[in-house]
C-alpha cells in the first residue's frame, strides 16, 4: 500500500490495471459506488487507502473525487489583482488535505486512459469539478458527459447507453462563475481591509462577496427596519358565542380608535347579552393540489415545519439523493416530465406501509396526471422520490423523504373542496357590527396525504338571518401588530435572493451560512440578530461601495453569466466585463480611503474608537437629548418615540410608566432601547415627555 508521499507500490498497482480503459469520475464516493455497482465495475481496489473500481476485464474503471479538487489562487498581494491559476485546493487552504489522496489517485489513473466521462452531477458545479480533472490531469478531447438525475441502477445504466459530448456552454458558465466570484470577494475583501487598516493601524479581516455583500446589506436594513418599528394597536372586541351547544367567536369590524371606546362597545354587548345574525353566506372552493418541489420550495417547508435551516435540508435531501431515495435536489424545476413513468413510481411506494393507501387510490385511476408549477431547470425535474427508501435512515433524513414522498403524491391527488361560511351579526341596538367565519372540509383531497398544508376545520352551528344568538362573554383585546419586514433567518434570506435573482439553488444557502459564520449574524431566541461587526461592514459597503448594495449590479452579472450556460456568450467577454466594473469600482474607493472620510466611515462602521460613544451603545454619538449622547439608531429611535408617544397616550390610556413598559415590550430594539432607558433616565424621560 501507498503511503502518503512514499514511493512503493499502491493496492491499486496489484489489480492488473492496463493502458486503454474508460475513465469515468464520479463527484463523490457514494455515487461513484452506485455507478460501479450499476455497471457491473464490482471489484474493488485502492490507491493508498483511497477506493476506486474496477470490471473484471479491467477495460472500466470508477474513482471518485471529493468535490472541488481545484480552485482558484494568487500569490499577488494588494489590490486589484487579476492574475490567478487553478491549483489544487490543498495546497493553499487549511483544512483541505483531505483532498490529495483524492487528487493523487485521479492524477495516477489518469494518465493511461483513452477515453474520460465525467459523471458528476449534472449541474454547473459537477460540470466544473468533472472538467477541471480531466482538463489538468488527462485529455478533455477525448471526454464525455454521463447526464442522469438519480442514482439508480436503472438510469445510470441508461446514462452510461446515451453518453454526450461534454458539456462545453454548462463548463465555460461554471468557470466564469468561479472566476467572476473569486475576482469581486479577493478584491473588494482587500479594500475593505485596506480601509481598516488605514483607518486603525491594525489588520482586520472582513470579506465581501458578488452575492453575500447585497445579502449582507438586505439583512442589515431589514433588521434596521425593524429596529425603529413602533405597532399601532388595535383594538379588538371579541364575542364568544354559543347556539345549539357550539361556541363560536364573532370579531368587531373596525378597530376603534381608543381602548375606552373599545372597552365600552365591550360592556354593552355584554350587557346585552345577544347577537342579531345580519347575513350569512356559504361559499364552497377548490383548492388545488400542489406542485413537485424544486430545493427553494422544500427548503422553505422544512423550515416551517421543521424549523431546519436551508442548508440543512440542501445537505439532508443530497444525502438521500446520493442513497438513490430521491432525484437530484438541486433543481429549481417544479414540473415533472411525461417520459418518467408516474404508474411504476407509485408502484414502488405501495411497498411502503405508510404511503399505501395514497399509492392505491391514485392507481386506481385510469390516468395520472401531475399539478406542474411554473419553474423549470434545463438540466433536471422537480425533486421526486425513486421508489426505493434505505434503511435506518436517521430521523432527520426521514422527515424530509417523507415531505418529498407526500408531496408527490399529493401532486396526482384530487382537489381538496371546502366550504368557508361568512355571517355577519349585529347587537339588538343595530349600532355594531361584527364577523363570524368557519371553514368546513368537505373532501380532503390531496390534503390527506400532504397534511401539513390542511387548514385547521373550524365549523360555525347552523345560522339563519335574524335570529338571536347568545352572547356567553366578551373580551376586549389590545393588539400590537408585527412589522411587515420579516426577522432575520436563513430560509427568508434565501427565498429573497431567489426571489430578486442572485445566487444559485446549490449556492444560495452556503452563502448565507458564510454570513452566520463570519460572525456577521447570529442567531436569537425569537429572531437572528446583526452584530455590531456585521452591522460594521455592512455600512461600509453601503458608503464605500452603494452598488454592490443592492442587487441590481449582481443580479446584471448573473444574467450575463446564464448567458454564456445557453450559448449566447463567451466566458472571456463576461469576466472582462466583471473586470472593468471592479477597476471603476476601486478607482473611486481608493480616493475615499485617502481622504478624512475614511476614518468617519470606520468610526461609524464600528472599527475605531468614536470620539463619543453612544449613551445605549458602542456606536459613534451624532446628536445629544437633553445631555444624553445618541448614536444615529438610537437618535431616529428617539424622534419617531417622540412624535408617535402622544397618540398613543391618547389611544391606549395607560400612564405614561406603563405605556413605556409596553412599548418596549413589543416593539424594534432601537424604540425598545430608547423606552427602557427613559424608565430610569430621567432626562431622557423629561425630553420625550416635553
Amino acid at each position: 500500500m501507498m503511503r502518503r508521499g512514499s514511493g512503493r507500490r499502491s493496492a491499486g498497482d496489484k489489480c492488473g490495471l492496463k493502458p486503454g480503459y474508460t475513465l469515468v469520475i464520479a463527484e463523490k464516493p457514494k455515487a461513484a459506488s452506485r455507478i460501479a455497482m450499476a455497471l457491473n465495475a464490482s471489484r474493488k481496489c485502492y490507491y493508498g487507502r483511497t477506493p476506486y473500481y474496477t470490471s473484471q476485464s479491467g477495460d472500466l474503471i470508477i474513482a471518485s473525487a471529493a468535490g472541488h479538487l481545484y480552485g482558484l489562487h494568487t500569490r499577488e498581494r494588494g489590490y486589484p489583482v487579476f492574475t490567478y491559476e487553478w491549483i489544487p485546493i490543498y495546497e493553499y487552504e487549511k483544512g483541505a488535505y483531505y483532498l490529495k489522496p483524492y487528487y493523487s489517485m485521479l492524477s495516477k489513473l489518469s494518465r493511461n486512459a483513452e477515453l474520460y466521462v465525467n459523471a458528476c452531477d449534472y449541474d454547473i458545479e459537477g460540470s466544473v469539478i468533472g472538467y477541471m480533472i480531466i482538463a489538468k490531469m488527462g485529455d478533455p478531447r477525448r471526454a464525455k458527459r454521463m447526464r442522469y438525475s438519480t442514482l439508480t441502477h436503472a438510469e445510470l445504466r441508461e446514462a452510461w447507453r446515451k453518453l454526450s459530448p461534454i458539456d462545453k456552454e454548462m463548463v465555460e458558465a461554471g468557470i466564469a462563475r468561479h472566476e467572476v466570484d473569486w475576482l469581486w470577494g479577493i478584491n473588494i475583501s482587500r479594500a475593505l481591509m485596506d480601509l481598516a487598516r488605514k483607518a486603525t493601524g491594525r489588520r482586520v479581516i472582513l470579506s465581501a462577496g458578488r452575492v453575500q455583500s447585497p445579502t449582507l446589506v438586505k439583512a442589515y436594513n431589514d433588521w434596521m427596519k425593524r429596529g425603529l418599528y413602533i405597532p399601532d394597536p388595535l383594538f379588538e372586541v371579541i364575542v364568544i358565542l354559543e347556539k345549539d351547544g357550539v361556541e363560536f367567536t364573532a370579531k368587531l369590524i373596525g378597530n376603534p380608535e381608543t381602548r375606552g371606546e373599545a372597552l365600552k362597545i365591550a360592556g354593552q354587548v355584554k350587557h346585552d347579552g345577544k347577537l342579531r345574525i345580519l347575513y350569512v353566506e356559504r361559499k364552497p372552493y377548490e383548492r388545488k393540489p400542489p406542485p413537485p418541489f424544486n430545493l427553494p420550495d422544500l427548503q422553505a417547508e422544512a423550515s416551517r415545519i421543521y424549523r431546519y435551516s436551508p442548508s440543512e435540508t440542501q445537505k439532508l435531501a443530497e444525502d438521500l439523493y446520493l442513497a438513490a431515495a430521491i432525484s437530484y435536489p438541486r433543481t429549481n424545476s417544479q414540473k415533472l416530465p411525461s417520459t418518467l413513468g408516474y404508474r411504476g413510481l407509485i408502484e414502488k411506494l405501495i411497498s411502503m406501509s405508510k404511503y399505501r393507501k395514497f399509492a392505491a387510490n391514485l392507481l386506481s385511476k385510469e390516468k395520472l396526471y401531475p399539478r406542474q408549477g411554473l419553474k423549470e431547470d434545463p438540466a433536471h425535474p422537480a425533486i421526486y422520490p425513486t421508489g426505493y427508501m434505505p434503511r435506518n435512515l436517521t430521523p432527520r433524513h426521514y422527515r424530509i423523504y417523507d415531505l418529498i414522498v407526500r408531496r408527490f403524491l399529493a401532486t396526482f391527488s384530487e382537489n381538496a373542496l371546502l366550504v368557508k361560511t361568512l355571517s355577519t351579526l349585529t347587537d339588538v341596538h343595530g349600532r355594531y357590527r361584527f364577523e363570524a367565519s368557519g371553514i368546513n372540509i368537505v373532501k380532503a383531497g390531496w390534503m390527506e396525504i400532504y397534511t401539513y398544508s390542511s387548514p385547521e376545520e373550524k365549523p360555525l352551528p347552523p345560522l339563519a338571518v335574524g335570529e338571536l344568538v347568545d352572547v356567553k362573554d366578551v373580551k376586549m383585546k389590545i393588539a400590537w401588530p408585527n412589522p411587515a419586514d420579516p426577522p432575520i433567518r436563513k430560509i427568508s434570506l434565501v427565498k429573497w435572493m431567489e426571489k430578486v435573482g442572485i445566487g444559485t439553488e446549490a449556492t444560495r444557502a452556503r452563502i448565507v451560512d458564510t454570513l452566520y459564520k463570519r460572525g456577521y449574524i447570529i442567531r436569537g431566541k425569537s429572531e437572528d440578530e446583526m452584530t455590531s461587526l456585521g452591522a460594521g461592514v455592512a455600512r461600509l459597503l453601503i458608503s464605500a461601495f452603494p452598488q454592490l448594495s443592492t442587487p441590481d449590479l449582481t443580479r446584471r452579472l448573473e444574467e450575463d453569466l446564464e448567458s454564456i450556460r445557453t450559448g449566447r456568450n463567451s466566458r472571456r467577454k463576461v469576466v472582462m466585463e466583471a473586470r472593468k466594473i471592479i477597476v471603476n469600482l476601486l478607482d473611486s474607493y481608493k480616493k475615499l480611503i485617502e481622504s478624512d472620510e475614511a476614518k468617519k466611515i470606520a468610526a461609524e462602521a464600528g472599527l475605531r474608537p468614536p470620539e463619543e460613544k453612544c449613551h445605549l451603545c458602542n456606536m459613534p454619538a451624532k446628536a445629544k437629548i437633553n445631555g444624553v449622547a445618541l448614536c444615529e439608531a438610537h437618535y431616529s429611535a428617539y424622534m419617531k418615540l417622540k412624535e408617535k408617544l402622544p397618540s398613543l397616550k391618547y389611544r391606549v390610556q395607560y400612564p405614561v410608566d406603563r405605556l413605556l413598559s409596553k412599548i418596549a415590550s413589543v416593539s424594534g430594539r432601537f424604540i425598545s432601547d430608547v423606552a427602557r432607558e427613559a424608565l430610569h433616565n430621567k432626562r431622557l424621560y423629561d425630553a420625550l415627555n416635553a
